[in-house]
């Protein structure tokens, strides 16, 4: 049985307000194709399909198209969809009944005790009839439905009883698989911070996600998932990590929801589990289908990186720009502007952020130590209105500047 492993999608996000719906329309296409091409059998979503609880129409329909899309893909036989801490549970579950005939079983959240077990899991059917794997679909629990009581208590007795409490979520649920379903390979899914030992890499720091009510209590550990799962399918860290304790994988948010995320590789993760409940997983790489450009120098370093742009995505980069100064610059936006306006309207890349640092570098200090030094007598007026000039926009007045201020000079009464 072959399972496409994705997550994160954040439907909706937008790069301080440059928006990201062509690129999530191209990833969806994507996976659509991807799916038929590796004769995928279960689509599995780790949570968060939308960036918010209240989704705007465009991202809500970019996620019925899809599912739409997929329900004409004659070898995928099941999309599984838990809820995200960022989705709306009630949204998700309301069109589930109608999803049930595209072969959609989604659980937007838990709650409600009355459902049982058996509510969360999913059977998949080979092409003899037969139950060939369950998925225990596990969505996004927030603490507070866990009845921990946090008043008073210290960090690591609250961790203590959560921990405790999510070991009894996972292994209750693998016991009625196993009951239901015995001799069948399961896997389960997690919406949740999970790193071993409560520690994770100071690279990865960026990502991680406390758990939501008690922020000190950091993560939870990979003993929380039974030894009966083959497979475990994670999301909420935005970044492709193995949680080899536990088989356990995050593969990440496919389209960046910030500068941080662009630094790395997109992931989805094709998992192929046999009868046994042996498993493979191979990473499959999401294309760029528009860059995200750090750029941070100098101005006239900066100004000449822009006007030498080269890309070979459908769309143009969204530029971030950190221009390095001595002083503060009131023009920068508009000599970006002035390079940008080369393109047509529909192929310009975008400043999406542009911040200004003041910088003291050695040699700064040192030439403002030399100019202090040198006398003004020394000195001819054009020569101070020139070294001014330089100084403010870092290139020398033209030369009609400099008759212009000469016959300023001239008119200059005695």
């Amino acid at each position: 049985m072959r399972i496409l492993h994705t997550s994160d999608w954040h439907l909706g996000v937008s790069l301080e307000q440059a928006p990201r719906e062509q690129e999530h329309e191209r990833f969806l296409n994507w996976l659509v194709d991807l799916m038929a091409e590796k004769k995928v059998d279960v689509l599995l979503h780790g949570g968060d399909v939308f960036h918010t609880s209240q989704p705007a129409a465009r991202s809500l329909r970019l996620y019925y198209q899809f599912l739409a899309r997929c329900s004409f893909e004659p070898h995928l036989k099941q999309i599984v969809i838990v809820g995200g801490n960022h989705d709306s549970a009630a949204r998700l579950d309301a069109p589930r009944d109608a999803l049930e005939m595209l072969r959609v079983y989604v659980v937007g959240g838990v709650g409600n005790q009355e459902l049982g077990w058996d509510h969360y899991l999913c059977p998949i059917k080979d092409d003899d009839g037969e139950v060939a794997l369950v998925i225990a679909a596990m969505p996004y629990i927030h603490e507070a439905h866990l009845g921990v009581r946090t008043t008073g208590r210290k960090p690591n007795e609250i961790w203590k009883d959560i921990t405790e409490l999510f070991t009894w979520q996972y292994s209750s649920l693998a016991e009625a698989a196993e009951q239901r379903y015995p001799g069948v390979p399961m896997i389960t899914t997690g919406h949740l911070t999970c790193y071993p030992e409560r520690r994770y890499e100071e690279e990865d720091a960026p990502y991680h996600t406390p758990l939501h009510l008690v922020e000190s209590c950091g993560s939870l550990p990979p003993s929380i998932f039974d030894d009966r799962y083959s497979y475990v399918a994670l999301g909420h860290i935005h970044k492709h990590m193995e949680i080899e304790e536990a088989n356990a994988w995050y593969p990440g948010s496919p389209i960046p929801t910030d500068v941080v995320e662009s630094r790395t590789p997109s992931y989805v993760l094709l998992v192929d589990v046999d009868p046994y409940g042996d498993t493979k997983v191979e990473r499959v790489e999401v294309p760029c289908w528009r860059p995200i450009l750090e750029m941070t120098g100098k101005p006239k370093d900066v100004l000449k990186q822009i006007e030498k742009l080269k890309w070979d995505t459908p769309f143009p980069p969204y530029l971030y720009i950190d221009f390095q100064v001595k002083s503060p610059q009131y023009d920068g936006l508009q000599r970006i502007d002035e390079i940008l306006q080369k393109y047509d309207p529909e192929h310009r890349p975008r400043v999406v952020r542009l911040k200004e640092t003041l910088i003291r570098e050695e040699e700064d200090e040192l030439e403002e130590e030399q100019e202090g030094e040198m006398s003004l007598e020394h000195l001819k007026p054009s020569e101070v209105f020139s070294m001014m000039y330089t100084l403010r926009h870092e290139n020398p007045p033209t030369e009609e500047l400099m008759l212009a201020f000469q016959s300023l000079l001239a008119d200059k009464p005695d």
